[in-house]
């Protein structure tokens, strides 16, 4: 998408969602009429706010990025703490599934705790323009994720983005069940020392979750198989995010 096509999108999505162009402007803390000048394709916003404004929109942030455009990176970063992280599900390395909740929200800066780093550094992974540490990154807002896990469904980024933009700690849960993700603001104790300070946060309707397992390996090949697109594509997700 070109700036026009992008002014264009934010014209209909900022109606649809019922902001005048001061409103959205306040939220996002820019002036009317910088608001003005992205509607009428003069510019684009700053990558800054693409996270914001597709929260508040309700539109995929992808959306917002130009052709060939590159989404600026999170302040956030990922961390894995899962123990099995070898193995594949539905063809694919049971990583690349973990990795791509933080590709899907922009996230390049990337812990994993794991005693086989041969295995990982095989994979080369910063094809997909992720930065893979063996050392945790210290003072981050980070996700963390704690468990093999598979969650799915089509507001997956905007309800991450919505926990990124959060000013508490949160940890999630699906239909009243905990699930292994936690979005902190400064990681430094245990994922149990962690879960009882954070606010509980329920996905609600429209996901599904599920250890990463056979059974969860047959619901993505049936996706897959009818809906013509790639669940975990490490490539298409980090052209799409504009992480390479």
């Amino acid at each position: 998408m070109n700036s026009s096509e992008i002014g264009k999108l934010i014209i209909k999505a900022r109606k649809a969602a019922g902001y005048t162009q001061k409103q959205l402007a306040d939220l996002l803390f820019v002036s009317d009429k910088a608001v003005s000048k992205w509607e009428r394709g003069v510019c684009m916003p700053d990558s800054s706010l693409f996270n914001k404004i597709a929260l508040l929109l309700d539109i995929d942030v992808e959306c917002l990025i130009p052709s060939h455009g590159r989404l600026e990176s999170s302040p956030w970063m990922g961390e894995i703490r899962v123990k099995d992280i070898e193995g594949t599900v539905a063809g694919k390395p049971i990583i690349f599934y973990l990795l791509s909740y933080f590709m899907l929200v922009g996230i390049k800066d990337i812990y994993i705790e794991t005693e086989n780093r041969d295995y990982i550094e095989k994979l080369k992974l910063e094809k997909y323009g992720l930065n893979i540490s063996f050392h945790p990154f210290h003072q981050r807002k980070t996700i963390i994720l704690y468990d093999r896990f598979f969650l799915f469904g089509s507001n997956l980024t905007k309800v991450f983005q919505s926990y990124m933009n959060y000013d508490k700690d949160v940890s999630l849960f699906l239909d009243g069940k905990k699930i292994p993700f936690l979005f902190v603001h400064s990681p430094s104790h245990s994922i149990k020392w962690h879960e009882e300070r954070s606010e509980k946060k329920n996905l609600g309707r429209g996901m599904i979750g599920m250890p990463l397992n056979e059974e969860a390996e047959q619901i993505i090949l049936i996706y897959e198989k009818n809906s013509g697109l790639m669940v975990a594509d490490l490539d298409e997700i980090s052209r799409n995010r504009g992480l390479i």
